[in-house]
């Protein structure tokens, strides 16, 4: 509905000139405190047979267009010094209240828009919210931007970009769970020759953020361009003699290119005495870096166990992580 202006100084008026049924032009005498915005109601002869109700759309000083027999009053011819009066029409109370009562396509809104209460249960659709406080709550679907999220239900934050703590079951889920991948294996290898670990056979636990695929690979791939963090560490075999030598590369493949790589980084460790009496955690080897790689690059991870003359094939042991970071 179309606003309708008032005034609470309009002065009792009459017409200047005298009008027909048909006319949509009237002629007033010195109208003092009507309205300066139309449309605005009149009423013309109140209180007489001949009254009309009229709608002023349009004012040029004593001279007025009108919407004639408005509000389903009836056009009327109307005498010069007919009485012309400020008032309310019957349709501004009834669409005031048809408004309280409305529930949908209220306030200029079309289409079945509906009113969105404070307390009520409803489903949203379709709207922006623009640095919100959510309270609770379930939250599914939709971009959510510089929100201030206060333990809310998350139905599903696969690949989203997020941090917080305190989750469910007493967890915490951060950024850095989210874009780190760990395994822990074995392998076996056979001495004197450089072995490229595969991480989708042995035995280990492999465990992923929602960055990375579920999938068991045999090499790491790199899900979005940036740099990759590489840490191997407790990189040992699983019995050891005097003169054992470890020798550890890590290696990129420019968009998971087969063949031998590129050696980003290399380590080697040794003992060279006190035989099967030395303690496991004196020898394992450690080794790390960043690299800057692109979707789709891979990146493995190679050794070379020298166990010593008549050493038989054996298994080793690794922990390794990738933790990904935004490109500089």
């Amino acid at each position: 509905m179309a606003r309708i202006y008032h005034s609470s100084n309009a002065r009792e008026t009459t017409l200047s000139v005298a009008i027909n049924a048909s006319a949509t032009t009237i002629s007033v005498d010195t109208p003092v405190g009507y309205p300066a915005t139309t449309p605005f109601v009149i009423i013309v002869d109140l209180g007489t047979s001949s009254e009309e109700i009229m709608l002023v759309t349009a004012v040029a000083g004593a001279n007025w267009t009108v919407d004639r027999g408005y509000d389903n009053s009836t056009a009327l011819s109307h005498d010069i010094g007919a009485k012309i009066v400020h008032g309310v029409a019957a349709s501004e109370i009834d669409d005031a209240n048809a408004h309280i009562n409305a529930t949908t396509n209220i306030h200029g809104l079309t289409g079945g828009a509906a009113l969105v209460g404070t307390t009520t249960a409803q489903t949203l659709s379709n709207k922006t919210l623009t640095t919100p406080t959510i309270n609770g709550g379930t939250i599914s679907g939709g971009t959510i931007s510089n929100a201030t999220l206060a333990s809310p239900v998350i139905g599903n934050f696969s690949a989203a970009q997020h941090t917080h703590t305190d989750a469910a079951s007493g967890g915490a889920i951060n950024a850095f769970e989210k874009l780190r991948m760990f395994v822990v294996g074995s392998m076996s290898v056979v001495p004197d020759t450089q072995t490229d670990v595969s991480f989708a056979t042995g035995t280990f636990t492999y465990n992923v953020g929602p960055l990375w695929s579920a999938a068991k690979p045999t090499r790491i791939l790199c899900p979005k361009p940036g740099i990759y963090q590489i840490n191997v560490s407790d990189l040992t075999d699983s019995a050891y003699n005097e003169n054992h030598v470890i020798d550890a590369y890590l290696v990129y493949y420019a968009g998971g290119a087969a063949g031998a790589g590129i050696t980003i980084a290399q380590a080697t460790n040794a003992i060279t005495s006190g035989g099967s009496s030395q303690t496991f955690g004196l020898w394992k080897l450690h080794l790390g870096v960043g690299y800057a790689c692109n979707a789709g690059d891979e990146l493995g991870l190679r050794v070379n166990f020298n166990y010593g003359p008549g050493a038989s094939t054996r298994s080793f042991f690794y922990r390794l992580s990738v933790y990904w970071s935004a490109p500089l």
